[in-house]
Formats: structure tokens, sequence, C-alpha cells
């Protein structure tokens, strides 16, 4: 979403292998500041459509940490007025704890290092407050009716250079209003597991596991809902 200051070049002197960037992380509510630096790219997809959270997910390391030890920064453009993924974790670790019959399946869930909202010059990157100056668009003043073009004729396969698991693209464009309305936040989090993507993965016990882990999580979500 145009110039990012807390994204920086590494320096291609400083490395052996492929490029890499060093991304600031800047938490005003506890006063943590800290830097990570990529080491591959898990998944960009989410960065292709024209609309959408941007989500970019890289495997890191602080650049203080001697040990190198990896982790995982998930970098994506949230709903302005929805919860941060912390705090929807922190839900449902609470709504297991206290519970010995439940309180394993905490297990199934990512683990939150430092969460926060990109800040550029003290101010929340904000696509309302920060990029467009606290003007408020208007539908009829930018947005025109016309025709929708004719449906592509699709491949068998995708034609992308992006890392990830790609999904199906969505065929119903979305109104102008819903443009409009949803304002965006940008949000980094680091999390201390690092994973494969499913379709990464080869040996079945492992793809069963996976699969296995994720029905424990779902089914300890239902627990949360009905409190």
């Amino acid at each position: 979403m145009g110039f990012d200051p807390t994204i920086k070049r590494v320096p291609r002197s400083q490395l052996s292998d492929d490029a890499a960037f060093d991304i600031t992380l800047e938490d005003p509510a506890t006063g943590r500041s800290a830097i990570y630096r990529t080491t591959r790219i898990i998944a960009d997809y989410g960065a292709e459509a024209l609309r959408g959270r941007g989500t970019r997910v890289w495997a890191v390391y602080d650049t203080k940490d001697t040990l190198k030890r990896p982790r995982v920064l998930k970098d994506v453009w949230v709903n302005d007025d929805r919860q941060r993924e912390d705090q929807v974790l922190s839900d449902i670790r609470d709504g297991l704890s206290g519970d010995p019959e439940r309180e394993h399946l905490a297990a199934h869930f990512l683990t939150k290092e430092m969460d926060a909202d990109v800040l550029v010059d003290s101010q929340h990157d904000n696509t309302y407050h920060l990029i467009r100056g606290g003007h408020k668009l208007a539908v009829q003043e930018y947005i025109w009716a016309v025709e929708p073009p004719p449906k592509p004729i699709r491949s068998a396969t995708l034609s992308t250079t992006s890392t990830g698991n790609i999904p199906t693209p969505q065929e119903t464009p979305p109104k102008a209003e819903d443009l409009l309305d949803h304002q965006r936040q940008h949000y980094r989090v680091i999390f201390t597991e690092v994973g494969i993507a499913l379709a990464d993965l080869t040996n079945f016990e492992d793809i069963f596991t996976a699969i296995s882990g994720a029905i424990h999580g779902g089914y300890s979500l239902r627990f949360k809902q009905n409190g």
C-alpha cells in the first residue's frame, strides 16, 4: 500500500543468500520495539488481489536474538472495526482455561510473541486516517457503473508467481458501497511456531495429523461459542 518506512531491504553485502527485509514492530501499549529479519516467504498469494487484506507471511527471526530462533511474521490489512488476531486467540484461550477437559485444546492454536498496529511517523497506518487524510470517498464521485466484462476462459492451472496455497478466484464482484465502508488498518503479528502449509505435505501421516489438529481446534471454537 505505498511507502512503508517500517520495512527496509537488507544490503546484499550483509547477505549470503536471497534478498531479505528488516521489518520493525512497535507496540505503544508495552513500549516494546523489535526488528525481525525475513529468511523466506511462506505465503504471499493474498497480496495479489486488487481488493483484500494484502496478506504476506514470512519466516523471520529477531535481529537481537543471537540464536536466530525462527518465528513467523504475518503482515495484513485488517478491517479497522474488527478484533485483532491476538485478541481473538486470547479470547479462545481464556474460554478454554480452567477446564481440565478442554485446556489441552489450546495447543491447537498459535502462540503470539508480539503484535501491533503498524505506525508511520507515530500515526496508525490506516487507509482512512493516514492514506486518505480523513477524506471519505463518495460512491457517485469515484465509481462508475459499467458493463461487466465477458467471463474469462480459465486454464486448468492458475498462472501466478505467488507462494502458498492459492484459493479459487472470487467470481462475484463486491458492491461499491462495501469497498468504501471497510477501512483497513495495517497490522502485524509474530508467532513462535513455524509450520508447513498443508498443501506442501507429502507424508499421509503428517497430513492426517494436521487435519486432526484443525478439527480439534474447530471443536474448541464450538465450546467457546456455546459458553
